[in-house]
């Protein structure tokens, strides 16, 4: 039996041949089925959204494996990973690769002109009465920006054969009522300190649970197949507020973000589809000699199963 996407008919009938293929083209395969739906979806409710395509580490929950054995082969890691979510997700990136492989060799590649220069940040999480908000300052440490979290409607994940992993991540922001960010725009959230910051939030406004300054920069390009525009984002994170363990610790992350095409773009549904888990690859594929500085390998040969 087959389970499908939400929404979609249980009772159609498939032809299937069977034929060999490998887990790299079986996960594409996957994946497409997967984005195609969302991207439908999103056109269904009109609400526009971006895809999120990050490097980073899956760290599996040892004790949930079967016989909480310390070695998966990698294709029954992945559908644990796809089927129930044992897993924490860490994105990060080496400090020399992303300058050597990265920028020196994919943006020339991808054709990508800069789109932002370094700029500093400081992006907090503001819980206030069951409520959380998202809020960007900037390097004066006024409000720029209030949001609502992301909403996410689409995480996949590909445990590739040599490290980093990659997240594929569809996600949308709802609007926020104007009256509420005002508050906190007009407001003074954080004050520096000798070396770091401390919040100065008013207690009617939440409490600030995570604070971090980032430096980001940001290349641009379209792709050559479906003419998507696509970013490439480096962030430099450094936090400075946590309320819980694994936030801590300096950071880069690299990742694309693309927003989703509308449907009177008339793009081509599974060409967009094919391309973005190449572009994704790409990436994951630049940033992979000096992952064994965070201990982030798989085994070349694994135990009997």
């Amino acid at each position: 039996m087959c389970t499908g996407c939400p929404g979609e008919s249980q009772n159609k009938e498939d032809c299937f041949t069977i034929a060999k293929v490998d887990a790299y083209e079986a996960n594409k395969t996957r994946f497409r089925r997967a984005l195609e739906w969302c991207l439908l979806n999103s056109w269904n409710v009109n609400l526009p959204a971006e895809l999120n395509m990050g490097a980073g580490k899956i760290l599996f929950y040892q004790n949930l494996a079967k016989q909480n054995k310390r070695v998966l082969p990698l294709w029954t890691l992945q559908h644990h990973v796809a089927g129930q979510h044992p897993y924490a997700w860490f994105a990060v990136a080496n400090e020399r690769n992303a300058r050597e492989s990265v920028e020196g060799r994919l943006l020339p590649q991808l054709s990508m002109e800069p789109l932002q220069d370094e700029t500093t940040t400081y992006r907090l999480s503001v819980r206030r009465m069951g409520e959380s908000f998202d809020v960007v300052l900037n390097d004066n440490l006024q409000c720029v920006s209030v949001n609502r979290p992301w909403d996410r409607f689409f995480v996949s994940h590909y445990v590739r054969q040599r490290m980093p992993d990659v997240r594929f991540l569809v996600r949308a922001r709802h609007p926020m009522k104007k009256k509420v960010a005002d508050l906190y725009l007009e407001s003074d959230i954080l004050r520096r300190t000798r070396d770091s910051v401390q919040s100065v939030l008013i207690p009617e406004l939440g409490d600030v649970t995570y604070c971090c300054e980032r430096q980001v920069r940001k290349w641009v390009t379209r792709t050559p197949k479906t003419n998507t525009q696509i970013q490439l984002v480096e962030t430099r994170r450094t936090p400075l507020i946590i309320s819980r363990l694994g936030d801590e610790g300096q950071r880069l992350e690299c990742e694309f973000i693309v927003p989703l095409p509308t449907k009177a773009e008339r793009v081509d549904v599974a060409a967009f589809c094919d391309e973005m888990w190449e572009f994704g690859n790409r990436l994951a594929q630049s940033l992979e000699e000096e992952m064994a500085d965070f201990m982030a390998h798989t085994m070349s040969t694994s135990a009997t199963f």
